[in-house]
């Protein structure tokens, strides 16, 4: 209904809002560049990740987000990816207890493996895979206990602890 052309009107006006509305609002824009663009939506999808963040739909903030992080893997902007991934975990943390958000952190913690190594293993990513870890474990999932491992060992090894390294390599061999 209105339109502000200054940052600092744009900011006062939304932080006047209700904190739920604010959610209800960013639910709608969601939905209406879903609706409106729907033949080309990977254009949006950090705009999609944005708004639905900043909403209560968790699983489409997660969906969009997840989406966003491949699509700045594909294009090599690691820091982006590492952020949008991070964010997914975060997001995927706020949601019920079920199995199927276990498996999907045990996902996210695969998936954010790729930016992460090429960074150079950036804070949080020892906590992330440990995580991961656990949950595999958790889950019984032989497979994923095999990578996570070998992916701890991967940064134990960066990080410059190579008798841990060896351990987690070998526990992947193991596991493999």
């Amino acid at each position: 209904e209105y339109i502000f052309k200054h940052a600092l009107t744009q900011e006062v006006a939304y932080n006047s809002l209700l904190f739920k509305r604010r959610r209800e609002i960013h639910e709608k824009i969601g939905k209406a560049v879903e609706d409106i663009y729907a033949d080309r939506l990977e254009e949006f999808y950090e705009m999609l990740s944005y708004h639905y963040s900043k909403s209560d739909d968790l699983k489409k903030a997660f969906h969009y987000l997840k989406l966003s992080g491949k699509k700045a893997m594909q294009r090599y902007s690691l820091w982006e990816s590492f952020r949008f991934y991070k964010a997914a975990i975060t997001i995927l943390k706020r949601s019920p207890e079920t199995k199927e958000k276990e498996t999907a952190l045990l996902e996210m913690s695969l998936l954010i493996y790729g930016p992460m190594r090429l960074l150079g293993f950036p804070e949080e990513s020892l906590q992330i895979l440990q995580e991961g870890e656990q949950l595999s474990k958790k889950i019984g999932d032989k497979g994923s206990c095999a990578l996570i491992s070998n992916y701890l060992g991967s940064c134990y090894s960066f990080k410059g602890d190579p008798p841990l390294a060896k351990n987690y390599q070998e526990n992947a061999l193991y596991e493999a």
